[in-house]
C-alpha cells in the first residue's frame, strides 16, 4: 500500500500517491494510481481520510485503454465507484467525475459521446 499521511500547511491535505492534489482546499483522487499499483482499497481509504478530514473531494474514475478496448469501461468504473461507496459518509462534500486514464497526459480527450455514456452508466450504479 502506498504511504499515505496527513501534513498541515495552512490546510490539511492528503499526500500519497501523483494521484492526489490539493486546490483551493478540494481534494482530487484519481484512478490513475490504479496504473502504478494502488488498487480500489487503497482509494477508498483516501476518500476515507478525505472525508474524515472534511475535505470536498473530487474522485475521479476512469479506464486504462486497454479496459476501453475490451469493452468494460461500465464494470471498471462501477468497480471503482462501489469501493468508495461505503467510505463516503457526507455526499455533500464529494464529486464523482469521469476521467478516462487513457486521456490522462496522452493530448487525447474522450469524445462528448463516450463522457455522456460513462456518466449514464455511472448514475445507474
Amino acid at each position: 500500500m502506498p504511504r499515505l499521511g496527513i501534513r498541515n500547511e495552512n490546510l490539511r491535505e492528503l499526500v500519497g500517491h501523483n494521484d492526489l492534489s490539493l486546490y483551493n482546499g478540494v481534494s482530487t483522487i484519481m484512478t490513475k494510481g490504479v496504473k502504478y499499483g494502488e488498487t480500489n482499497a487503497d482509494l477508498a481509504l483516501k476518500v476515507e481520510k478525505a472525508q474524515e478530514a472534511g475535505l470536498n473531494t473530487i474522485f475521479c474514475i476512469g479506464e486504462l485503454l486497454e479496459e476501453r478496448q475490451a469493452g468494460q469501461t461500465k464494470e471498471v468504473c462501477k468497480t471503482q465507484l462501489t469501493a468508495v461507496f461505503d467510505k463516503i459518509k457526507d455526499w455533500s462534500k464529494i464529486v464523482i467525475a469521469y476521467e478516462p486514464v487513457w486521456a490522462i497526459g496522452t493530448g487525447v480527450v474522450a469524445t462528448v459521446e463516450q463522457a455522456q455514456e460513462a456518466h449514464k452508466d455511472v448514475r445507474q450504479v
